[in-house]
């Protein structure tokens, strides 16, 4: 989107909750953002976002459960997926009650500046530390204690020398520091005097952050207040974000600050009426579908996507299932073989996910490519005879509509390099694939009924290949850039 209306003439920020490397966003999505501004909005809280859409002539939503009211000329909400609004004394009672007596009783940490959030460091939910960072603190005492443990990945006396504090607002004075070998950490003991603002803490690193990384671990403020804030958010992370005030009783008044309503697919359009009230015109996502070209075809059965548990999982323990099963019952040539391909999502659960597939797959020819670039990742598309999707299989629809797939992009960037998909009946994946370019199933059986056919109709196969090749161009980058457009200049 930012980069059509950048193309267009207009002037575009494309705005996140924290800073954004220009260069990297626009590798990994394969964009062109030369003339887009990135902006870092670091508040949560509503009543210091809102003031700042005021400006635009445009403001354009594309947040997950995000309800935030809008101030500028024109708004337009596109919904990913929306999130059922419920008014129920208990959420009166929390969002009115509850809530604004702690927002003034505890001490609340908010980033302002500096820092994003790491990924790949065992300090899970630490941040990464700029060359300048500064955190407000909420509802301090006049006097307090505060503790930083801040990690270093080339950990040395220097380097600990190299981080200094101040404040605009506040007295800030290093009472201790040493370091922590056992996590690789330096630990700053800071005694800190207010002058009756909410303190401003800024931390400062006088060293080159890209060649050696600094991360905040963790922060501690000696006080009761500080301490049952902490535990909200590590066990009700729900009311912790509330804290911010991004969350509201009435969340239907933020929404009725945007005039119009897109949605990824028919079935996000079917529940954003249930469940937000609001009429929503489609505005399928843009696939860069001449990225992808068949190539030489292999025996070759392809599923892409995020290991993980719970959501809308992409159920890749259900399809190795259904392989081996072929492969055990000879329903399938054994020259066939499943490749997985995706990340795998942070946390035990997801790790042990992926674990025992591929402990279940050993013995059979079935390939993982994990965190898969993407010039490879198009050889495998191009490669691949049949794609398989199973998001959705064994949800309640009417229960959990978010668990299934919501559009389903690698199926399309799958079906423009020829691969045939076989996807679950559900979700958006019934607009995506017709019948003249792939077939659903709804039970394991009906996969491997499907899939066996295919493997053995050859001439089967190469129709639906090139159905498949022909739908995926009514989900291309330039049908969205004249379908997006069209609704902005209106």
């Amino acid at each position: 989107m930012a980069e059509v209306l950048s193309k267009r003439g207009y002037d575009v920020d494309l705005v996140s909750n924290f800073e954004v490397n220009k260069k990297e966003l626009q590798e990994k999505m394969g964009v062109d953002l030369s003339k887009v501004k990135m902006v870092a909005w670091y508040e949560r809280s509503y009543s210091k976002l809102s003031p700042k859409t005021k400006k635009y002539d445009l403001m354009i939503n594309i947040s997950f459960m995000d309800h935030l009211p809008s101030y500028a000329k024109r708004s337009i909400y596109y919904v990913h997926f929306p999130t059922p609004i419920k008014t129920t004394l208990l959420g009166f009672i929390k969002y009115d009650k509850i809530l604004p007596f702690l927002r003034k009783f505890l001490i609340i940490p908010e980033i302002q500046s500096g820092v994003s959030p790491i990924d790949d460091v065992y300090t899970r939910g630490g941040r990464w530390l700029d060359k300048e960072n500064t955190i407000v603190f909420s509802n301090t005492p006049k006097n307090f204690v505060l503790i930083l443990r801040i990690f270093v990945e080339q950990l040395s006396l220097t380097s600990l020398k190299m981080i200094s504090f101040g404040s605009p607002n506040a007295s800030v004075r290093v009472d201790d520091r040493y370091i922590d070998y056992n996590f690789n950490v330096g630990v700053f003991r800071l005694k800190v005097k207010s002058n009756g603002q909410n303190p401003a803490i800024k931390i400062f690193i006088d060293e080159d952050t890209r060649s050696n990384g600094f991360g905040l671990v963790s922060m501690a403020v000696r006080n009761f207040r500080f301490i049952l804030w902490n535990y909200l958010k590590r066990y009700m992370p729900r009311y912790e974000m509330a804290l911010y005030g991004s969350s509201s009783y009435k969340p239907g008044e933020g929404l009725d600050t945007y005039e119009l309503f897109l949605a990824n697919s028919e079935f996000t359009k079917y529940w954003t009426k249930k469940y937000l009230d609001k009429e929503a015109k489609i505005l399928y996502p843009p696939i860069d579908v001449h990225e992808f070209k068949p190539g030489r075809k292999r025996n070759i059965i392809l599923s892409v996507g995020r290991f993980f548990v719970g959501g809308h999982s992409k159920k890749q323990d259900i399809l190795l299932s259904g392989f081996k099963t072929m492969v055990d019952k000879k329903l399938i040539d054994r020259t066939w073989e499943l490749h997985f391909v995706g990340g795998v999502a942070g946390g035990k659960e997801h790790t042990d996910y992926l674990n025992k597939i591929r402990e279940d797959a050993k013995g059979y020819k079935v390939y993982f490519h994990l965190f898969l670039p993407f010039e490879d990742l198009k050889k495998l598309y191009s490669k691949a005879k049949i794609y398989w999707h199973a998001t959705g299989y064994g949800e309640d629809k009417g229960r959990d509509p978010i668990t299934f797939e919501h559009f389903g992009i690698t199926v399309v960037e799958a079906m423009a390099a020829g691969a045939v998909p076989v996807v679950f009946n559900g979700g958006g994946l019934t607009e995506t694939v017709s019948k003249e370019s792939g077939a659903v199933w709804n039970s394991q059986g009906e996969l491997i009924k499907i899939t066996r056919r295919l493997t053995e109709d050859k001439v089967l196969l190469e129709r639906l290949s090139r159905g498949a090749v022909k739908r995926s161009r009514f989900f291309s980058k330039k049908k969205f850039e004249k379908e997006f457009l069209k609704y902005v200049e209106k």
